[in-house]
């Protein structure tokens, strides 16, 4: 299934993994451990420095999520400074910009810590912190942390 990543990745190696990372970083189905393990696994074969494959996938995946971060805080001052009619305004409604903030004012930090290590749930919570306008330096502090602890795991895979 995912044979043209693979493919893709071979033949420009960090560049791929960095434009991998960074598009799952915005909320692409795209599993971030597949170009990770691929990388550990290149590196393991000698074809990759394992410590530039951390730090390129490190840097690509914190500015993918920053950039769904902003992605959300726009969304949530668009519906606000709309009209009532609008279909950005339908979807993200007083109640929903309620709870995500309320969300966030109760789990902040913790949801967007654990939301790193969640699949398909991951995209959601960083695009709902820029709706919350949770601070952004704790937000990258937090994603960043959660990424020291998940990224070398997936790449020792």
């Amino acid at each position: 299934m995912f044979e043209w990543v693979s493919a893709y990745i071979e033949q420009f190696q960090y560049f791929a993994i960095a434009l991998i990372l960074f598009v799952a970083g915005l909320g692409v189905p795209i599993p971030e451990d597949i170009p990770l393990i691929y990388g550990g696994v290149m590196a393991g074969k000698g074809s990759l420095n394992v410590y530039i494959h951390f730090v390129v996938s490190m840097i690509f995946i914190i500015v993918g999520d920053v950039s769904l971060y902003f992605l959300g805080k726009r969304l949530s001052n668009s519906a606000q400074a709309k009209s009532d009619d609008s279909r950005l305004r339908k979807i993200l409604t007083p109640e929903r910009q309620a709870t995500v903030d309320g969300m966030f004012q109760k789990y902040g930090s913790w949801a967007v810590f654990f939301g790193r290590f969640i699949a398909g749930v991951r995209g959601a919570v960083f695009l709902s912190a820029g709706m919350a306008h949770f601070p952004l330096w704790k937000f990258i502090l937090f994603d960043f942390i959660a990424a020291l602890i998940s990224v070398p795991i997936w790449i020792a895979l």
